[in-house]
């Protein structure tokens, strides 16, 4: 699925029980295993010993799993019970019929967050660094600049793109809050000032943006 030297070439079908037989789980994940995933194959490792790139203390490999889907659902409870199992990083891509999606976890984020594309929204992925974290790196980076050119986060350092992009979803959130509190609000004068502050945060995200 992405043009990597046969030497990081796996290629095993990893059975779905082997996350969660050994600990206990909710049926609500174990359904997610049962009735989303459908297998799971490791396609990609990526390491000192497969790149002939070094490892950093962070990061010592990253995988990337397929995972194709009996329905087209994002598994965010079983992505995250995976993500528990193994320590390195993991590039999934799930596919469902013809429809693809990408997913990966910011481990060296104590908040752990996910980021992902939408259904067959292809990320700006770039395996090219100078360790394995800059790899790492850039892969998240190309979730966060979706669809524009890599070359432009240059000039940029990975940990102030992940902030801008954390502040620019949290004024996401409250716009929206905004917007369906204008939407209620019967008295002029409050729906004017909430505007305002829509205003406001619209400018303050166009900015950043």
């Amino acid at each position: 699925m992405f043009d990597l030297p046969a030497s990081t070439f796996v290629d095993r079908i990893i059975p779905k029980a082997k996350f969660y037989e050994r600990t206990h789980v909710s049926t609500t994940i174990r359904d997610e295993f049962t009735y989303i995933i459908g297998r799971i194959t490791w396609r990609h490792k990526l390491s000192e010993s497969t790149l002939n790139i070094p490892e950093t203390a962070s990061v010592h490999e990253i995988q990337i799993f397929h995972i194709e889907l009996k329905q087209k659902a994002i598994p965010q409870k079983a992505l995250t019970i995976i993500d528990k199992s193994i320590p390195y990083p993991i590039l999934f891509i799930l596919t469902h019929q013809q429809d693809t999606c990408y997913v990966i976890q910011h481990k060296i984020d104590a908040r752990r967050r996910y980021y992902k594309t939408d259904w067959n929204q292809l990320p700006s992925i770039s395996f090219t660094g100078t360790t394995l974290e800059s790899i790492y790196q850039r892969i998240i980076t190309g979730f966060i600049l979706v669809d524009e050119d890599l070359g432009q986060a240059n000039d940029q350092s990975f940990d102030n793109i992940i902030a801008i992009n954390a502040e620019r979803e949290q004024l996401q959130k409250e716009i929206a809050v905004l917007e369906n509190k204008i939407r209620s609000e019967r008295q002029f004068s409050k729906k004017v000032a909430l505007n305002t502050e829509l205003q406001q945060k619209k400018h303050k995200l166009n900015q950043l943006t």
